[in-house]
């Protein structure tokens, strides 16, 4: 260690970006939630982070840009405490160039994250202020949606592709 540089824990944030080794790191950190019973805020937001990433490759993917790092959607996994306890190689996080995320895959992952963490009385839902929870509400015109993707871009606010 160099004289200048200063020992510290690391942040909530690098903890949950992988970036930080045992004994504080995202192992560690999700059996601490897990046995405080906090668990399910870790994975809304890992769930949250991953729908930020899908959102990223469906913008960007088709640009020249470098491949958007991924959780475990491009992998299929779906289950972060079976992800937790994996080593990731960061090598690994990174999509093939010809995975593509579709519009409605976009929105079928918005809703069961709000299905799961934002419904009340849900499994897994988590505590916010009524004010966040309300401006958070799925878009009651969802259930009339006809699957087209003109309905999707208007009612969720996307850039046309």
């Amino acid at each position: 260690m160099a004289s200048g540089e200063r020992r510290r824990l690391p942040t909530l944030l690098e903890v949950l970006e992988r970036r930080t080794a045992a004994p504080v790191d995202l192992d560690t950190f999700y059996k601490f939630a897990y046995m405080c019973s906090e668990a399910d805020a870790v994975e809304f937001w890992l769930d949250v982070t991953e729908h930020e990433r899908m959102c990223a490759i469906y913008l960007y993917l088709d640009d020249d840009s470098a491949p958007v790092p991924l959780t475990g959607a491009w992998r299929g996994s779906g289950k972060h405490q079976d992800a937790l306890y994996v080593h990731v190689d960061p090598e690994e996080k990174v999509p093939p160039r010809e995975t593509k995320i579709a519009l409605f895959d976009l929105v079928a992952n918005a809703q069961r994250v709000y299905e799961r963490y934002l419904v009340p009385g849900a499994a897994h839902e988590i505590l916010l202020p009524e004010s966040v929870r309300t401006s958070m509400a799925w878009p009651s015109e969802m259930h009339a949606m006809t699957g087209n993707t003109q309905e999707l871009l208007r009612l969720f606010q996307l850039p046309r592709k």
